[in-house]
């Protein structure tokens, strides 16, 4: 796998993290609201600022992120909080944190970085770009561009580059 390829994965995998991140703190702010289920909302906070936590790890590519989900010893205690206390949300969310543990698994030799890239200064325009085709690059940077997600100068840049 080369550097760009090990790079989109990285990316794909943070991106994954900040979701969970995300979804834990919306299923914790519901708990803490039904004041039953307090303490599996403040549990889940836990859970959402570890996702928080990987997902700049994941970015740096640290190699020691692999080792850190070999264990799913958390994940099985946040699912037994959450189905003791009602969190049925957080219960299915487990299911979603497996997945992207497997996903960090059968992609461990990202996290190598023996090419040294830290991956919060990578333009993700370049890393889908690495590996299509010229035609593939300006047809994926106007669909940004439509999107929103490129400005017209961002758009006219790119496009230049790759001409």
């Amino acid at each position: 796998m080369d550097t760009a390829q090990k790079q989109y994965q990285a990316t794909r995998l943070a991106g994954y993290e900040k979701v969970s991140g995300i979804v834990w703190i919306i299923i914790a702010i519901l708990q803490i609201l039904s004041v039953v289920l307090i303490i599996a909302g403040i549990w889940n906070i836990f859970a959402a600022i570890s996702r928080f936590n990987m997902e700049k790890k994941i970015l740096n590519r640290d190699a020691d992120v692999p080792s850190l989900y070999e264990n799913v010893t958390e994940l099985i205690i946040i699912a037994v909080v959450n189905l003791l206390l009602g969190g049925v949300l957080g219960v299915a969310w487990v299911g979603f944190d497996l997945w992207v543990r497997s996903e960090i698994m059968n992609y461990k030799e990202i996290f190598d970085n023996t090419d040294g890239v830290n991956m919060q200064n990578v333009n993700p325009v370049q890393i889908t770009a690495a590996s299509l085709s010229s035609y593939e690059q300006l047809e994926k940077l106007y669909e940004l561009k439509q999107k929103g997600i490129l400005t017209e100068e961002e758009y006219l840049k790119e496009k230049a580059r790759l001409i």
